[in-house]
């Protein structure tokens, strides 16, 4: 038996195809679209959370820290002019720190910088911009003035480093290099890693009148 078609039919059929296929591919472009302007409102939350988090919620001027050993005798020192605490985190930041190292029949080291950060288990801070390290020596010849930028220390080892420029400076030498690894306790240890150059100056310089 022979089947026939209408060219009407035929033409009624491939437009419900076609119109079916327009509107899946508007529904498809609509929830792509939907998706990508959730995950960028997501995006923005989160980064806004994340900026708003990380806020102080104590400031503290004029601060004062002291840290004794087991027997009761100062340790250690850090004041700073302003403290910033994070709760989200942990750490505190510092505008112009300084910590001082006490040592047992020893001058003390005084450590002062910009500004520092110190680290939610209290075992790293880190003195950024200008940093200059003394020791508080009654006897000339015992001075030692460090200059650098952006030293970390480990309090507890009273150990430290830094990747910038050195300038050491004793009553009879001036050293200078890039990068130092150093140790303040017992006894001051430095490491400069490279460029070392060390000027030799006279004690007792010439008198020219003579």
């Amino acid at each position: 038996m022979l089947h026939l078609s209408h060219p009407r039919s035929a033409f009624l059929n491939n437009a419900v195809i076609s119109a079916r296929d327009t509107a899946y591919s508007l529904l498809l472009a609509t929830l792509v679209a939907c998706s990508w302007l959730l995950s960028t409102q997501y995006n923005e939350t989160d980064s806004t959370t994340i900026a708003i988090r990380h806020i102080p919620d104590t400031i503290i001027t004029g601060m004062t820290v002291d840290v004794t050993d087991t027997q009761g005798r100062l340790h250690r020192r850090l004041q700073a002019d302003t403290m910033h605490h994070y709760w989200d985190d942990g750490s505190h930041t510092l505008e112009h720190p300084v910590m001082t190292l006490y040592r047992e029949n020893n001058a003390a080291w005084r450590i002062v910088s910009d500004q520092g950060w110190v680290s939610p288990d209290k075992n790293t801070v880190k003195f950024t911009g200008a940093v200059k390290i003394d020791n508080q020596a009654v006897n000339t010849a015992e001075q030692t003035t460090i200059h650098t930028r952006d030293l970390t220390l480990k309090p507890q080892q009273e150990t430290f480093h830094t990747v910038a420029a050195v300038r050491i400076s004793r009553p009879g030498d001036v050293t200078t290099g890039t990068g130092m690894n150093g140790r303040l306790s017992p006894v001051l240890e430095l490491h400069i890693k490279a460029d070392v150059e060390t000027h030799i100056r006279s004690l007792h310089p010439t008198d020219s009148t003579s």
